[in-house]
């Protein structure tokens, strides 16, 4: 999901030029470990902490921030700071004198140029003004920290659409396409479903029904579902999304400039993010996702002519890489887009589920089980909405319900789904 070569843009900061994701996190981190060594050493955390306690502190932040790299620190620690076994990790008794030891001026972290000659050497830094500025940290920087972005990840040779295609493999005899569901009946022992097939209606019964229908489509079916469980139904909605993909006939981003294998850049423009292919390294050409947005953004894209979207894309991945501008190198008849509040049979791209509403966790509660033969079943009713992973334990757990193996009650769940945090990130 990530690699530390990726991109933070914003207009608001850097004179707008975008910024390499290492040298943001690194410079703030040495920022915030100053700080607090500061605070240390000015007795601030006495209550909280003892003398070893402090040393201890004193040592992780020279380390976790890559503080006091000169001379006088390195003396210092020679000569009087020894605890940590490391010049000046623990200079809480050498003074005023090794008060540098705990500053920060830089980090190889951030990236060097390494010659035969010449040793690596801090680069100039960002100052902390302008990363407090860009406000980075409400742009998604953070979310590839999360539980569910680990960082090793595989995907099916051909993309995620080849775990479909292995189940189509299986049963694509029983599928009926171009099939709308007109009506839905259930009863105790059973579901009816009038369906219509290119223009011939004709009733389905069965035992049980399974429906992965997006919830804000079904309640527009007619049905007879009990009173709560068409409650829940009706509560949830969908998010609008859109997505634009360019494909360029340069692998631009995997230059010696660049360095970028995968991950994704983030923005505050409206196109919000590129996400770089992890596959394919050092070939001829490649695809991105050059905008991936939601709420307003998606709204704005979503009412937009495929032209205009591509123009207003081009424009945001120009302030990444300028490559962009030279439509022969990313040329715009390549350039694909859908925003899915606008697809007939989706609407929307995931159920927005909100963990402090207690309406919602009582629906996605009710959602959970059954109504009588009836099952609710995707990502829409799992922990990971928006996921294909979500989609897969739903279905698991709706089997496993029919087949006898889990209780067909409806679960105690204290808080719904954090829709925005798994797809949007904290900012």
């Amino acid at each position: 999901m990530e690699t530390m070569a990726n991109l933070f843009q914003s207009d608001s900061a850097f004179g707008g030029k975008a910024q390499i994701k290492r040298r943001i996190a690194n410079d703030m981190q040495g920022y915030i470990a100053e700080m607090l060594a500061k605070a240390v050493n000015q007795n601030a955390l006495n209550s909280e902490l003892d003398a070893a306690d402090r040393d201890n502190l004193l040592c992780l932040l020279k380390n976790f921030g890559d503080l006091g790299q000169n001379d006088l620190c390195n003396k210092c620690g020679q000569n009087r700071c020894n605890k940590c076994n490391s010049s000046c990790d623990a200079c809480i008794s050498c003074s005023k004198q090794c008060v540098t030891c705990f500053n920060y001026s830089g980090s190889t972290r951030d990236g060097c140029d390494i010659t035969v000659q010449l040793p690596c050497e801090p680069g100039p830094t960002l100052k902390l003004k302008e990363l407090l500025r860009s406000e980075y940290w409400r742009f998604r920087f953070y979310q590839s920290l999360e539980y569910e972005w680990q960082p090793t990840l595989f995907q099916p040779v051909g993309g995620m659409d080849k775990i479909v295609d292995g189940f189509v493999g299986k049963v694509g005899s029983l599928i009926q396409y171009e099939t709308k569901v007109l009506d839905i009946t259930i009863s105790e022992n059973g579901v009816a479903v009038i369906i219509e097939n290119r223009g011939e209606r004709s009733t389905i019964k069965a035992d049980y029904c399974i429906s992965n229908i997006p919830l804000p489509l079904l309640k527009k079916i007619p049905n007879n579902f009990d009173p709560v469980f068409d409650a829940a139904v009706k509560l949830c909605e969908y998010d609008p999304t859109c997505k634009l993909g360019w494909q360029a006939n340069q692998r631009f981003w995997e230059s010696d400039k660049n360095q970028i294998y995968g991950g994704i850049s983030y923005t505050d423009d409206p196109i919000t993010q590129m996400w770089y292919p992890s596959y394919d390294y050092f070939t001829k050409n490649g695809t991105l996702t050059g905008v991936y947005n939601y709420d307003d953004n998606a709204k704005a894209f979503g009412k937009m002519s495929l032209e205009d979207r591509i123009k207003m894309a081009r424009q945001g991945a120009i302030k990444f890489h300028p490559e962009f501008a030279d439509t022969k190198l990313v040329p715009s008849d390549k350039a694909i887009s859908i925003a899915w509040q606008n697809i007939p049979n989706e609407g929307g791209g995931w159920a927005n589920w909100d963990p402090n509403s207690k309406p919602h966790a009582d629906a996605y509660s009710r959602l959970l089980a059954p109504d009588r033969r009836f099952y609710v079943v995707g990502d829409q009713v799992s922990q990971l909405p928006g996921w294909q992973e979500g989609a897969m334990m739903s279905a698991q757990h709706v089997v496993e319900q029919i087949g006898g193996k889990r209780l067909r009650t409806v679960p105690k769940i204290k808080r719904a789904p954090n829709t925005r945090r798994l797809i949007q990130g904290r900012g």
